[in-house]
């Protein structure tokens, strides 16, 4: 499994951007990635999010009810 630096670092520049003015402006954001899983910043109370990496307020894991696929 992927380190939330890692996955970060593999996201093109706009949803990296996307993370970072969620994070500069503490409200929820994530990024569906393959598999129904995300990368995230302030999702804690995002109920179909279940995380299983955390650093401060950023979040990796999966999206309940997408384990095939995210919807675009």
């Amino acid at each position: 499994m992927a380190t939330i630096k890692e996955t970060i670092d593999s996201l093109k520049e706009y949803e990296r951007r996307q993370l970072m003015y969620g994070f500069e402006n503490s409200f929820s954001q994530y990024i569906c990635l393959p598999g129904g899983r995300f990368i995230g910043v302030n999702i804690g109370n995002v109920k179909h999010l279940e995380i299983e990496q955390s650093a401060g307020v950023w979040a990796l894991g999966k999206i309940r009810g997408q384990e095939d696929k995210c919807e675009d």
